[in-house]
């Protein structure tokens, strides 16, 4: 199955990606205050200085946005399972999207490697990839970690995005948003 990455999703993770190169500028997630977000069965917490931006479903899939004050971002995309794909082909799709559509600048393809991170005494298994952007000769490395689970009969693939130099500041939020996501179907 060839999976194409909507638009919509690209043209908000690209501004992102070039906001990351030319500012930086991270923001520590506050993850000692929470907030927590509630909608048609998908359920998480997060730092409350983060904001779901989007929560959107097209054609059979949804997806949501979870963006820093920074210029990190957290997607998260729910597929019934009959109808999704393999966390390779997710993470190989997501990648070839990203380079292809790219207005300004360069962007570099690394490696893709096999994680297995704990939260919470829970482990999640997913697949980092690296990337770097480059425009006007500053070259910005950046990491995706990806994660699939299973619940209530749906794939739901979470995918994480940072400029490498600022994971420090949002690995606890990211860690607060895995660990507490749940899913129950609302039509069943």
């Amino acid at each position: 199955m060839t999976w194409i990455l909507p638009e919509r999703i690209l043209f908000r993770l690209l501004p992102c990606a070039l906001l990351a190169l030319l500012f930086g500028c991270g923001e520590v997630a506050a993850s000692k205050t929470t907030l927590s977000y509630e909608n048609e069965g998908v359920s998480f917490r997060l730092p409350s200085n983060w904001e779901v931006t989007e929560d959107v479903e097209v054609e059979g899939f949804r997806y949501l946005f979870v963006e820093t004050p920074g210029e990190a971002i957290l997607t998260i995309h729910l597929y019934p399972a009959d109808e999704s794909f393999d966390l390779e082909d997710y993470v190989a799709s997501s990648m070839d999207n990203l380079t292809g559509e790219m207005p300004i600048g360069e962007i570099s393809i690394g490696s893709n490697i096999p994680i297995v991170r704990e939260v919470d005494t829970v482990e999640f298994a997913g697949i980092q990839s690296h990337f770097s952007i480059e425009i006007l000769s500053i070259e910005v490395p950046h990491l995706v970690r990806h994660f699939s689970i299973t619940q209530e009969g749906f794939d739901i693939n979470i995918s994480e995005q940072v400029s490498a130099e600022d994971l420090h500041l949002v690995e606890d939020g990211f860690d607060l948003v895995l660990s507490s996501f749940t899913f129950v179907n609302p039509e069943s």
